[in-house]
C-alpha cells in the first residue's frame, strides 16, 4: 500500500508538470531491497538509473523490517552507483534480515523553477559537532556542539529541510557482522531552522563510545507555499520497477512539491516506526535507540 502511494505521487508529478519550461536537476528514486546480512554480510550495490556528471546527493530511509532497530547507511557514492546496508546500534548482534528502503538521488546546486520556487541541495562536513544522550558512552566529558549551516542564498520563508549522511568513515567495529560503533545519525537543533540556515550535528544517542572521523552530510532545503493544493491519486500498480526513471522532462514547481511530499511521507513512516519500536520496548522487546 505504501509503495503504491509513493508510486502514485511520483507519476502524478510526471503527468502534471510537463507544461513547465525549466530544465530540472537530474532526479531519480525507487524502492529497493537490501540483502539479508545474516546470510550475506556484504554491502548492497545500487546502480543509478542515469549517469550523473558529479556524484549526487542520496537521501534514504528504510522500512521497519526486522525485530532489531537499524538504520540504512550509505557509502562510496559515485556518478553511477552507491552502496547501502542496514546497520544496527551497540547492544544488537549486527546482522539484519532483508530490508526494504527508498532512495532519492538529486544533483547538487541551487535550482530555481519558473514560479520562483527555490530548491537548494548541498553538503557539509561534521567532526567535532556532536550531540548525545545522558546514557551514551560519550557522556559526560565529550564536548557537545552544533555546526551553523548557512544556505547559499536566503529563502523568503523558512524552508523544508531534509538531511542524510553520505559517508561511513567512523568505524570501530566490523559491521554488518557486528553492531556499528559509533552509531551516528544527524541532529537538528530545536528552533534553529530559519530562512538563512540551520544548526546541525552528529547524533550518537545513547550508544557506545567510538572514534569519530569526519562525516559528510547532504541536505536539501525547499521553499514551499502551495503544498496543500497538490494531491492527485491515480490507479497505478507497482511491479518492482523503479518508480521514478531517469527524468528528462521539463519540471517546474509541481516537481518540487512532489519531491517534498515523497520525503515527508517517508519521514512519517519513520515516525510511525519509532512509535512501534517504543511500544515493543515498553513490552520488553528491546532497548530504544533515538
Amino acid at each position: 500500500m505504501i509503495k503504491n502511494v509513493l508510486v502514485t505521487i511520483f507519476f502524478s508529478c510526471v503527468l502534471l508538470c510537463n507544461y513547465a519550461n525549466a530544465v530540472p536537476p537530474k532526479i531519480e528514486g525507487r524502492y529497493i531491497e537490501l540483502q539479508d546480512t545474516y546470510t550475506s554480510p556484504v554491502w548492497t550495490k545500487v546502480n543509478f538509473q542515469q549517469q550523473y556528471i558529479t556524484p549526487p546527493a542520496v537521501f534514504m530511509l528504510s522500512t521497519n523490517q526486522g525485530g532489531n532497530p537499524a538504520i540504512i547507511r550509505i557509502r562510496n557514492i559515485t556518478t553511477t552507483s552507491f552502496e547501502a546496508l542496514p546497520l544496527e546500534p551497540s547492544g544488537e548482534d549486527g546482522g539484519h534480515i532483508s530490508m526494504g528502503a527508498h532512495y532519492l538521488a538529486v544533483e547538487y546546486g541551487v535550482h530555481q523553477f519558473p514560479d520562483g520556487t527555490i530548491m537548494e541541495v548541498g553538503s557539509t562536513d561534521l567532526l567535532l559537532e556532536l550531540q548525545y544522550g545522558s546514557k551514551s558512552g560519550f557522556a559526560p566529558l565529550t564536548p557537545k556542539g552544533y555546526k551553523s549551516l548557512t544556505f547559499a542564498e536566503p529563502f523568503t520563508q523558512r524552508p523544508n529541510f531534509f538531511h542524510s549522511l553520505q559517508t561511513l568513515n567512523s568505524i570501530d567495529s566490523n559491521p554488518p557482522t557486528q553492531a556499528l560503533i559509533p552509531f551516528l545519525t544527524i541532529a537538528v537543533e530545536s528552533n534553529s531552522l530559519s530562512a538563512s540556515g540551520v544548526n546541525i550535528a552528529l547524533e550518537a544517542s545513547e550508544t557506545a563510545l567510538g572514534v569519530i572521523k569526519t562525516e559528510t552530510v547532504a541536505y536539501m532545503a525547499v521553499e514551499l507555499e502551495v503544498i496543500a493544493h497538490f494531491l492527485t491519486i491515480m490507479a497505478l500498480r507497482y511491479h518492482g520497477k523503479p518508480f521514478l526513471p531517469a527524468l528528462k522532462l521539463t519540471v517546474g514547481a509541481m516537481a518540487v512539491i512532489t519531491l517534498v511530499l515523497l520525503i515527508t511521507l517517508v519521514w512519517l513512516l519513520w515516525w510511525l516506526q519509532v512509535k512501534t519500536h517504543a511500544k515493543k520496548m515498553m513490552a520488553g522487546g528491546y532497548a530504544a535507540v533515538t
